[in-house]
């Protein structure tokens, strides 16, 4: 090809392509990697306005954030009148009753499941915890029937065994179907996070008209890594939810999302991850902000130095923030970092401790 005088050659037009492509995809990393982390405090000021004068004013102002942290996670159909539970026994020893549990969250074949244990139940009502599985794992795990990584603890079984009913929601959980069901959840501006935050919400429905075991009027939520963070996620939309524990999963979410760091994983490389990129999450909902709407409740972050998830200062940083709203308000005491020297675990002590004091 001949332009003016010069003439191109097709191997040099390729070659030139593919340097301004390269200077294009940097141009744009670096423009939105800046709005996304370097701009986030001004958008957060923006979008926030919390006023810290009672714990009543306190949730006032924050109730517009709520919904719109609804509206990120998707909105859904009307449920089902009917919950058409099914109900199959695990184990029925003396001192406690375990069983897989189904409902139907909407008029359709979709099916919420979970196993449901709790002492026994004439000795009931008992507070419930909502002990939520990770990525790669299953209710099972949560109780200990299986969990080759020792990562759960039989927590599950623990708290069982201290007078506690637990909701183990079960969810799809490898990252190529997650990353399909998100695909087409995003195409109705919803997710799949969002639809699975809905049918726990119809669980707890279910166990507060149908099950006797359980105090609804007392709930928590405590999971581990994704389970994490489903306890970010569930928390702040569900208000029933009185106390949240979240294990291996706080961070600096902004960096964790997107930076390549030696110290952590990050989540903007592995294909398998990208059911976690949820649309407007971080327009202004870190980790911290979430925690703003779990506040005035009591929350419980849990974080091994060794875990790779996040590089431990990271974590300290982020919480600091979070526990500001907290201390604005007079409640220092109802938010705590446990910063162990473990990895990627849960760790029961220290929660069964926090489930004590404040459930």
């Amino acid at each position: 090809m001949r332009i003016g005088s010069e003439a191109i050659s097709a191997e040099a037009m390729n070659r030139r392509e593919s340097q301004l492509q390269g200077l294009l995809r940097r141009e744009a990393e670096d423009f939105l990697l800046a709005e996304l982390i370097e701009a986030y405090p001004a958008r957060r000021d923006r979008f926030w306005e919390r006023d810290y004068g009672s714990i009543a004013a306190y949730r006032d102002s924050v109730a517009s954030n709520r919904e719109q942290w609804r509206d990120v996670l998707g909105r859904f159909p009307e449920s089902s009148d009917e919950f058409d539970p099914t109900s199959t026994p695990i184990l029925e020893p003396e001192e406690a009753v375990v069983r897989r549990i189904s409902i139907r969250p909407f008029d359709d074949e979709l099916r919420a499941r979970a196993i449901l244990g709790h002492p026994p139940a004439d000795d009931g009502p008992y507070p419930l915890v909502i002990a939520q599985h990770g990525f790669s794992s299953a209710p099972e795990h949560v109780f200990g029937f299986v969990d080759p990584e020792g990562s759960y603890r039989s927590y599950g079984a623990h708290l069982i065994e201290q007078g506690y009913a637990v909701l183990a929601p079960r969810h799809v959980t490898t990252g190529g179907p997650r990353n399909r069901l998100e695909r087409i959840a995003q195409l109705m501006g919803a997710s799949l996070f969002g639809l699975e935050v809905h049918n726990l919400a119809r669980l707890l429905d279910y166990c507060g008209a149908e099950v006797p075991a359980v105090d609804l009027d007392r709930v928590a939520m405590w999971g581990l890594s994704m389970g994490g963070q489903y306890v970010l996620y569930a928390v702040p939309a569900e208000e029933r939810i009185d106390l949240g524990i979240c294990s291996a999963f706080f961070n600096r979410r902004l960096e964790k999302m997107v930076t390549e760091d030696p110290r952590f994983s990050p989540f903007i490389r592995p294909e398998k991850y990208e059911h976690v990129f949820l649309p407007g999450w971080l327009r202004a909902f870190s980790d911290a902000d979430l925690t703003s709407l779990i506040c005035p409740r009591p929350f419980l972050v849990q974080t091994g130095k060794a875990d790779g998830i996040a590089w431990w200062p990271d974590v300290i940083d982020e919480y600091e923030r979070a526990a500001s709203h907290y201390e604005k308000l007079g409640l220092d005491n109802r938010i705590r970092l446990d910063l162990h020297e473990g990895g990627h675990e849960v760790n029961v002590t220290t929660g069964l401790a926090f489930l004590e004091e404040f459930l």
